[in-house]
């Protein structure tokens, strides 16, 4: 019989539902137990799911496990101070991003969300409560723990002096692929005519960090010259995303 394992992502969008369920795949003699949660009011859910799961899900996180294994939002130490039990057992952090490195918006929803501190320090606490402490990047890993530091040395008093050696002990694990993405090609592609349309693909999420406006200019560009350019938005929508998508499909 395999590991019993449980898998926590309390912003369950659609690349860290990509790696969960590619992860559990990769180990199907595992007993997995997987808690998820929507990805929408960030606010609230990097710092409420240990509230929702902590009373609504006691029975499940009681339970014995071999191992537990959580995204970087899940708020790790409130979460076992409400169930005791979920310290038992060894725990993996895996960070898919950091909010030291997201870059701040003008818009009032994100200006509230950037002088919100509490988004920064949840992944923190999170991680000193991991034995293992997991990155998608070197990017991402750096990024987080110069983040860090800056963020300890502004706070007044009393921050533990070794306190950066414990999230320095970290390492990067990259996203699995499908074996399917590296295989190569087995016939070659046709030539295309010379007044073939050529087609684009933006597979971003539709949020403003991604650049909305550098797509806008990409496609008010294409229409003023008249362009054999056919673009396709794809990746993951939200129900607020910034007015230039908007206008890219006018």
């Amino acid at each position: 019989m395999g590991k019993k394992v449980l898998l926590l992502s309390s912003y369950d969008a659609r690349s860290h539902r990509h790696w969960r369920k590619s992860l559990v795949a990769m180990f199907p003699s595992w007993q997995w137990t997987q808690l998820t949660l929507p990805a929408r009011h960030f606010n609230w859910r990097i710092r409420g799911n240990s509230l929702s799961w902590g009373f609504m899900q006691r029975q499940t996180l009681e339970q014995d496990y071999d191992l537990i294994i959580a995204t970087s939002m899940v708020d790790l130490s409130s979460l076992r101070g409400f169930v005791p039990a979920l310290t038992r057992a060894p725990t993996l952090v895996y960070f898919h991003e950091n909010q030291f490195a997201y870059p701040q918006s003008e818009n009032q929803r994100d200006r509230v969300r950037a002088k919100n501190v509490e988004p920064q320090l949840v992944p923190i606490y999170t991680a000193l409560c991991a034995q293992k402490i997991i990155f998608n990047s070197a990017y991402n890993r750096l990024s987080f723990l110069e983040g860090a530091s800056s963020l300890f040395k502004k706070l007044p008093d009393f921050v533990p002096p070794d306190i950066m050696d414990r999230l320095t002990n970290s390492q990067v694990i990259a996203v699995p692929l499908d074996n399917k993405a590296f295989q190569p090609r087995t016939h070659a592609q046709p030539k295309a005519s010379p007044d073939a349309i050529l087609d684009v693909i933006w597979n971003h999420r539709w949020e403003y960090d991604k650049g909305p406006e550098i797509l806008l200019a990409m496609v008010e560009e294409i229409r003023r010259g008249g362009l054999a350019i056919r673009v396709h938005l794809l990746g993951e929508q939200f129900r607020h995303s910034p007015p230039q998508f908007q206008q890219v499909q006018a």
